[in-house]
């Protein structure tokens, strides 16, 4: 890394490819991500549905009978994918929300003595936002 106000000794065609080339990995980080949770969700729908094919034949089997089954019996014949499926979506974006928040003040927490250093090496004189470690407004300042 370059002293500030030193000048970079790349060219502007090599900085250029180093950024398509960060971003090329970023985008392929993301696909593989997307993959993944596709695989995912396809096995737990796969459990859901072959799960529910056991309890037909356990039905088959309990028919006429009293028995606690019955309660699950009524729950898994009840199931339609047409209401599973926002609960579903609507559960996998708050855990996006939640992991993506995670990330943010933990980068944030990891960067913030960096930046802090470099906005004093360009000017001392400088004050500082106080924000918390994890990017979070100061305490202080939200009575």
């Amino acid at each position: 890394m370059n002293k500030p106000g030193k000048r970079d000794p790349r060219t502007k065609e090599q900085l250029i490819a180093e950024i398509d080339a960060l971003k090329a990995g970023q985008s392929a980080s993301e696909i593989a991500k997307t993959i993944r949770s596709l695989i995912w969700a396809t096995c737990a729908i796969s459990v859901v549905y072959f799960l529910k094919e056991v309890m037909v034949g356990v039905a088959h089997e309990l028919a006429g009978k009293e028995t606690n089954a019955s309660v699950a019996w009524n729950f898994l014949n009840d199931f339609r994918v047409s209401t599973a499926l926002p609960w579903l979506f609507g559960a996998g974006g708050v855990g996006y929300g939640y992991k993506e928040r995670r990330l943010r003040k933990r980068t944030v927490g990891n960067t913030d003595g960096r930046i802090k250093k470099l906005e004093k090496s360009i000017d001392a004189n400088r004050t500082s936002s106080n924000l918390t470690l994890s990017g979070d407004t100061n305490p202080e300042d939200a009575e």
